[in-house]
Parts: structure tokens; sequence; C-alpha cells
């Protein structure tokens, strides 16, 4: 890598984290060097991945395949590991990841173990309390595996506890159009 020519932050910035497509605002830093080399940094990538995840766990519509692999592996999960917290087995876990449709409660069990697993680390995305058990899940049009994309950027969150804690965190605004 040679010097560094321009660093700018981009107004708006498509990524597809972990299979799942998000739109970042205003948080992507784009540098471009003298030998042509671009590069793109995107702070706390766990922190995004965790916030995707909790973000399409509230969106009350029924997780595709594709989602139900993005939520395994934001959780840092197995397909055995997985299984075993839902009294499943893998390959039951594996039928659901390739669109085999979950069960109503196996999917409701899903998204409040995601919660569990990651609404500490994605504060600026809160969880309702008993989100999960209210939620009334539409079902989707069959054969549409489309992932709804949502738009996400940084704020700061203040917390007051011992003391005062300043901290950057990931924030949905909306889901993408």
């Amino acid at each position: 890598m040679t010097n560094l020519v321009k660093e700018n932050t981009l107004v708006s910035y498509e990524e597809n984290l972990l299979g799942y497509p998000v739109l970042l605002e205003n948080v992507v830093i784009e540098r471009q060097y003298e030998d042509g080399e671009v590069t793109y940094e995107i702070p706390d990538l766990d922190g995004l991945t965790a916030a995707v995840a909790v973000a399409r766990a509230l969106l009350p519509l029924q997780l595709s395949g594709p989602e139900i692999k993005f939520l395994r592996k934001a959780m840092g999960k197995t397909a055995k590991q997985l299984a075993d917290d839902m009294d499943s087995s893998p390959e039951t876990v594996s039928r659901w990841e390739r669109d085999q449709q979950m069960g109503g409660y196996a999917e409701k069990l899903l998204r409040d173990l995601v919660f569990a697993e990651l609404k500490d680390k994605a504060p600026g995305v809160p969880v309702p309390d008993h989100a999960v058990a209210y939620m009334k899940v539409k079902r989707r049009v069959e054969g549409n595996t489309e992932m709804p994309k949502f738009v996400f950027t940084r704020h700061l969150m203040i917390t007051k506890g011992d003391g005062i804690e300043r901290k950057e965190t990931w924030d949905c605004l909306k889901e993408a159009a």
C-alpha cells in the first residue's frame, strides 16, 4: 500500500453482511491511495451484525431460509448449537436454512434467542418487552425469499449508571424502500 491520497465518509454504502443486504448511511470510510487502491472501513462490524439481526427479528415477516442462516451466524452458532438451543436436530436446522418453513413456535423461539443473545450488543435497536409473545408474523408469498433491506447509521448513546458512559452504537433508521 502506498501513501494515502484521499479519505472521506460515504453518504451511502450497500453491504452484503453474512449474506444479508444492508444500506449504511454516513459511516463507511473510503480511503484512496497513490497506487489506485481503494479500501472501505465499516466501524464495529460485530455491532452492526448484531443490530441487523435484532432489527430483522423484530420485523413481523416470516423468516426465509437465508435469513435463518444469517441469524444463526450472527449469534455465532453452528447448526448443531442452534439445534440444541431449540431442542431440535441439525438436520431440521439445515432444512429451515434451505427454505423449508419453520413452524410458528420454532420461529418465535429463534427470534427470542436472537434477542437474548444479541440485544445487548445492539443497544440502538430497542427490543420491547414481550416483543415475540405478541408478534403476529405475516406469511411470505410462496417462493418469495427476498430479504428486507435495512438502513443503518451510527449515533452517540449516553447511558447513566454508576457514571456517564458515551458510546457509539448502530441505529436502524428504517427498512429500505
